[in-house]
């Protein structure tokens, strides 16, 4: 059995769908309203063109400009994928006129008829979702039937938050990935009847007129078609589109698997922390034998205001190092770090001002830069209440940028780490006049991407990391420029919710981190905890102030994660039904299918009574012999369809235990 990948089929198909987007302009799946005149698609009212681009590594590429008589121009960013059965487009709306146009509204940056009985929707909720935080990340799937419709957006305005908007719906004889890529408030509806599944998808609320030479955008629509109804196999082909097609590379090859360390739960974040100690605890990892790819520096390292040092690392508007602790701008501790290969992460959350007014004294954020200055009622808004700072505005993107680089060069800085910790929705919209529905929320949104993609320009191989208070701004936007480290803000010691989140993560984001533990967590050589956090990048946590860690224990648990840490980017399985009760054992599996090797992940959870369980894997070829070596518990062999349909045969004696079994096809 080979690697998943899409069939000739189903690229054709892909290919058939595309063309005709590029050829029938007339009924091109957008829609929107122009001065309350309904349009879909481009009609004879457009002058349109398309500029197509021949296949450069794994896209072709494809500009459709459509020009309105009112000086309205739309132009859509399209691309096919001609090995990944997947297309997607981008439409852009631009006032060249020299008047105001408009107004522009209802705009749906897809408005897609799909065919095909019996209709499943399969979804995930997002982080801080309705279920609770305790939840994050829960599998839906709903079978529809016919005059039924679903609604679906994100909370408060981060994209990620509350839903995910990453969608499989299976249809007919087989079914389409469709994903809204789109930083903050979208909106999605299925509505299904007698065969047809409509589907529109955009920004949640837009009417507003355009000035001259403004233009908005839509989201970034993508679609993948498949046959068959096999989610297995069709997550499979999301994650091989996603990491071949969409992650950046660093250094010319994928970002790896990373081994961090931190001292947030010791020292406060940062607010306690110095050159000194920061340097004394990467040290103490060093000399016990923990390699560490980076040194995650959180929250606190700035000055409040004029140089007065922080109690707490909530005021954030002041993006100045505190010269005080940190004398080097942790150049000192970078240094220190380079002679045992390790490099530094920072945090920085520019969007947040949690001090008041008269407190934003020179070098600070200024106050003409918040979103919604410009009103007579500006004041504090939002949940929590706090100011908002507008990426729309190029003046503070240019301070912003300024002040960033500075501190990433003089700290030889190698990953930055951009938190969100605010509800912006009801911001953006207080600062929207009536007749500018949606446009702060728009340009601001613009204004981010682009701020990251200045960044990601100046610093190729520095990879980014998007926090929203946990992964609540983790759309496929900000994942082409970046990774979540923090993909949640739940308590990362409650080890069954944290096996739900990966087993569902999985399916849509190769890779994302988790902390070991969470704050004040008694035991630090557990080895249920550290294997918990087997994923591609762990994040530990130890008060190297104490003695209580056996360091040889946890280095041994290293480098086991080591022996399989290659395959996080191979064709995933989750092999239990998805559960955080800590009544259910959980695993997964990860398999290079032409190769033969991959690794199972298993947990007995605190509650379970069952010793052993018979666990059939996925991806093996049924004639060959496969070892399978218990990392605790010693080698059995077995044929391929010997595993694939009777099964294997786990046994956890204990509750609260696990197991790492790497594959080896003999």
């Amino acid at each position: 059995m080979a690697k998943v990948k899409a069939a000739h089929q189903e690229n054709v198909r892909a290919q058939q769908v595309y063309a005709k987007l590029l050829t029938e302009l007339a009924d091109f799946p957008i829609s929107f309203k122009l001065a309350g005149k309904s349009y879909k698609g481009f009609n004879d009212e457009f002058a349109v063109s398309v500029n197509r681009k021949p296949l450069e590594g794994f896209k072709e590429t494809a500009t459709v400009t459509a020009a309105h008589a009112s000086g309205l121009v739309v132009t859509v960013h399209t691309a096919f994928y001609p090995q990944y059965a997947a297309y997607e487009w981008t439409a852009w709306f631009k006032n060249t006129s020299s008047e105001n146009i408009g107004p522009l509204a209802d705009v749906n940056g897809a408005d897609v008829l799909l065919e095909g009985y019996n209709p499943v929707l399969r979804y995930l909720l997002g982080d801080g979702s309705a279920d609770g935080a305790e939840a994050p990340f829960k599998p839906h799937v709903i079978t529809m039937t016919s005059h039924m419709a679903l609604d679906f957006t994100c909370t408060s305005g981060r994209a990620t938050e509350g839903n995910f908007p990453y969608y499989n719906l299976e249809h007919g004889d087989g079914g389409t990935l469709l994903i809204v890529g789109w930083p903050s408030q979208w909106r999605a509806r299925f509505s299904y009847t007698y065969g047809n599944m409509h589907f529109t998808a955009g920004q949640e609320k837009v009417n507003a007129i355009l000035y001259p030479g403004e233009q908005i955008r839509a989201p970034l629509m993508v679609f993948i078609v498949y046959d068959g109804r096999d989610d297995l196999r069709v997550s499979n082909l999301w994650r091989r589109w996603y990491i071949d097609c969409n992650m950046r590379k660093i250094d010319n090859k994928m970002f790896e698997p990373v081994v961090s360390g931190g001292t947030s739960w010791i020292y406060e974040e940062m607010i306690k922390a110095t050159d000194e100690n920061q340097i004394a605890a990467i040290k103490t990892y060093a000399e016990n034998g923990i390699q560490l790819d980076y040194w995650w520096m959180d929250a606190g390292w700035y000055y409040k205001r004029d140089g007065e040092t922080l109690d707490v690392w909530l005021p954030t508007g002041y993006w100045h190092v505190d010269k005080h602790r940190f004398p080097s701008e942790f150049a000192d501790i970078a240094d220190y770090g380079a002679t045992v290969g390790t490099k530094m992460l920072l945090w920085f959350e520019p969007e947040v001002v949690r001090m008041e007014l008269d407190e934003l004294t020179e070098g600070a954020v200024k106050r003409e830069w918040l979103v919604g200055s410009h009103r007579e009622d500006f004041g504090k808004s939002g949940v929590p209440e706090w100011y908002l700072v507008d990426f729309g505005n190029a003046e503070f993107r240019k301070y912003f940028f300024e002040r960033t680089t500075s501190i990433i060069d003089k700290g030889k800085i190698a990953l930055y780490r951009q938190d969100y910790g605010i509800y912006p929705l009801p911001i953006w919209e207080k600062a929207d006049s009536p007749d500018r529905i949606g446009m702060t929320e728009n340009l601001y949104n613009q204004g981010y991407l682009e701020f990251w993609d200045a960044l990601i320009e100046r610093y190729p191989n520095m990879m980014i990391d998007s926090c929203a208070s946990g992964g609540r701004r983790n759309d496929l936007e900000s994942m082409r420029r970046s990774v979540p480290l923090h993909k949640t803000d739940a308590d990362y010691s409650n080890f069954a919710v944290k096996h739900s989140m990966h087993q569902s993560l999985y399916n849509w984001l190769p890779y994302y981190g988790t902390p070991v533990t969470g704050p004040n967590y008694a035991n630090p050589n557990d080895k249920y905890a550290i294997r918990s956090a087997f994923i591609p990048w762990i994040a530990f946590g130890f008060d190297v102030r104490k003695d209580n860690v056996d360091w040889n224990f946890v280095a041994g648990l290293v480098n086991e994660w080591k022996q399989f840490n290659h395959l996080f980017y191979e064709d995933y399985y989750p092999l239990l039904p998805w559960s955080r009760s800590e009544q259910d054992w959980a695993g997964w599996q990860f398999i290079n299918s032409d190769t033969g090797e991959g690794v199972v992940q298993l947990f007995r959870r605190e509650e379970n009574e069952e010793a052993q369980k018979t666990i059939k894997l996925h991806g093996l070829d049924a004639k060959a012999k496969y070892e399978l070596r218990d990392l605790d518990r010693g080698v059995t062999f077995a044929s391929g369809k010997e595993l694939m349909e009777k099964g294997y045969l786990a046994a956890l004696p204990e509750p609260r235990s696990s197991a790492v079994v790497l594959i080896r096809q003999v």
